[in-house]
């Protein structure tokens, strides 16, 4: 799905230079051999400045820290965890740069590691956890995504489960019999939080 959405995302932007032209007179160039996709020209330099000085710049165990301190009561630091997993899983599967996976699974490793026995990942201290924190039914939603593109581009049972034991959580907080509703928590009347559904 991901390398369909690359192509078709380099078709949007070749449609918008006529012809594929640039304007220094450059052509760019899609190769696809099986069900790979190699980016070249303006757009795959591009591509690979992004990975070398944005996605494998980053450090997803540093970015994992605040799920073992939980001592957040109205922050959202855990969703910079999902969102680079959202970037990063799709980087790796188009490139199989090995660093990155190496990275990858690193900071998947460190948030598993992080779960508490009842499902939990994230920053909010046990008294602040949903329905009552801030953002915390919003850095599950992205702890969740961030797992789920991990398992579709790795099929791991591991990843898997431990999105399934937080969503089991999740539900336990806010679902059925719960003294909230998950529109009834966070902020902009349950907006942010609602957007779990997603995931």
């Amino acid at each position: 799905m991901m390398k369909v959405r690359m192509i078709a995302g380099v078709a949007a932007v070749a449609a918008a230079f006529a012809g594929g032209a640039w304007a220094d007179g450059a052509k760019m160039r899609v190769e696809a051999a099986d069900g790979d996709v190699s980016l070249q020209g303006p757009i795959g330099l591009t591509f690979e400045r992004m990975l070398r000085n944005h996605v494998l710049a980053e450090d997803p165990v540093y970015l994992s820290a605040c799920f073992r301190e939980r001592t957040e009561t109205d922050l959202w630091q855990t969703e910079f965890w999902g969102k680079y997993m959202h970037s990063a899983v799709p980087f790796w599967s188009a490139t199989k740069c090995e660093q990155l996976k190496a990275r990858i699974d690193a900071g998947v490793a460190s948030v598993i590691s992080a779960q508490l026995p009842d499902g939990y990942i994230g920053n909010y201290r046990a008294d602040r956890r949903s329905p009552e924190g801030g953002w915390d039914v919003w850095g599950i939603k992205y702890t969740m995504l961030g797992l789920l593109h991990y398992y579709d581009g790795t099929k791991s049972a591991e990843a898997m489960n431990a999105c399934r034991r937080l969503c089991d959580y999740l539900i336990a907080s806010v679902g059925p019999g719960a003294k909230r509703t998950i529109a009834q928590t966070g902020n902009y009347a349950g907006q942010p939080s609602c957007s779990c559904l997603e995931p």
